[in-house]
This record gives structure tokens, sequence and C-alpha cells, in this order.
């Protein structure tokens, strides 16, 4: 194997019970000319030889984390326990990759962004400022996580979708196409959203003071989420009659919030 780098043992840094080595290139490769300083690393399996792929600036892989391919980790990223990226994906800032996440294609992970627990992000992606990305997600395509967004669980996010602000997307819902969710509203359960039209997020509303997500689903039915309440509109409705007596201003804002989304949807 033609090494194109070495570790330097008289530059090390400690972190998290961790001791990184800088690197240095003994070989010129694409950008990086031979001699040139690098970020650091744990071991010579966190960064391959082969590729193009390199560790910039003051970046840490360490753990069993490895990158590999034509990627580059560069800023004070963080990439960390048994992540990967790869192929051309391109992660810097102060983002984290750990846990069991990917990072492929030419996804860019950025900013503060966390990705981590078994979440793949891949493609032309984008996830950046405070976006966290997790459990076993999926987002590829020409999707963009941005803002304080999470997109977790079992939710796949893709084709040219955007999950923004403070909006929360988990389970096993499905964001495609051209939907655009943003605000505070929160998706999850089991459904498909591929259109900005079929989500409506209403608030500050009702005892809680806050934000209250409706979402047609793709066989006619809205779904709400207020609070720690997930279900079906009727569902919902049922709840506020059960939860707020006759004379609660919070139930008439409810109740007329329900009729309203119901002319929205025409359901």
């Amino acid at each position: 194997m033609d090494k194109k780098y070495i570790l330097l043992e008289n530059d090390m840094i400690a972190h998290n019970d961790h001791t990184l080595y800088r690197i240095q290139a003994v070989r010129s490769f694409d950008n990086v000319r031979i001699g040139d300083f690098g970020g650091y690393v744990e071991k010579e399996s966190n960064l391959s030889h082969y590729g193009n792929c390199w560790v910039f600036n003051d970046a840490c892989v360490y753990g069993d984390a490895c990158v590999y391919s034509d990627a580059y980790v560069a800023g004070d990223a963080h990439v960390y326990g048994d992540a990967c990226v790869y192929g051309d994906a391109y992660v810097y800032d102060n983002a984290h990759v750990a846990g069991d996440a990917h990072v492929y294609g030419d996804a860019h992970v950025y900013g503060d962004a966390y990705v981590y627990d078994n979440a793949h992000v891949y493609g032309d992606t984008y996830v950046y400022d405070n976006a966290h990305v997790a459990g076993d997600a999926h987002v590829f395509g020409n999707a963009c996580v941005y803002r304080y967004a999470c997109v977790a669980g079992n939710a796949y996010v893709y084709g040219d979708a955007r999950v923004s602000d403070n909006a929360r997307v988990y389970g096993n819902v499905c964001v495609r196409g051209i939907a655009h969710i943003s605000g505070n509203a929160c998706v999850c359960g089991d459904m498909i959203l591929d259109e900005t039209k079929n989500l409506l997020v209403i608030g500050p509303i009702g005892s809680r003071d806050g934000h209250t997500t409706f979402v047609k689903s793709d066989d006619d039915v809205i779904y709400v989420t207020c609070g720690c309440f997930y279900g079906s509109i009727d569902e919902f409705n049922k709840a506020v009659l059960k939860t707020h007596d006759e004379c609660s201003i919070h139930r008439k804002q409810y109740l007329d919030t329900i009729e309203y989304i119901r002319k929205m949807f025409n359901n």
C-alpha cells in the first residue's frame, strides 16, 4: 500500500478519552500537496490511504469511524463512533457525524448539524445549521434539512423536500417531492406527505399556547399532532370534547380550528 499520510506523534491532542494525532501528507493527491498538514485521527483505519479522502484543518475522526473514497472532513467537524463518511461527501464547520451514521454521495453536512444513530444522509442533500438527523432516518435526493429541524425515527425525506426551522419529522413518515415543512410543524406516525398544501400548522393556540400540526395523508385522513396527542382529526375532536368543558375558551378555539381545517382540506 502506498501511504498518503503519516501520524505525527509530536502533535497530538486528547479528546473524550481518545488520543488523536495530526496527519501529514507524504505524497501529493487531489488538492493536497506533499508535506501538507491535515486534521486529527486516532488511527490509520480512520482515514483511508486510497482515494482522495482527507481530513482538513482541526477536524477530528476517531473511535471506529472511517472516512474513505473522495470524502472530505474539514473545519472543526467531528466524525466518531462507527460512523462512515465516503463517496464525495463533505462534512465541515462544527458538524458531528456519530453512532452508526453514514454520510455519502454528494451530501453536505455542516454548520452545527448532527447526524447520528443509524441515520443515512446521501445523494445531493444538505443538512446544516442546528439540524439533527437521527434514528434510522434517511435523507437523500435533493432534500435539505436545516435550521433547528429534526428528522428521526424511520422517517424518509427525499426528492426536493425541505424540512426547516423547528419542524420535527419522525415515526414512519415519508416526506417526498416538493413538500416543505417548516415553522413549528410536527409530522409523525405512518404517512406519506408530498405536497405542501397537505400540511398546515396553526398556533399559538389552546391550553398549551403552542402549535398544532394538521396533515392530510394519501388516504384523505387528516392527522393531528398537538402536544403529546397524535391521531386522526376525529379522534382529536373527541379528545377536545373530553378534555375541555363547554365554557372553556380553549375548547372553542380547537373546535373552530377543526372546522376550518376540514374546509381547507375538503374533508
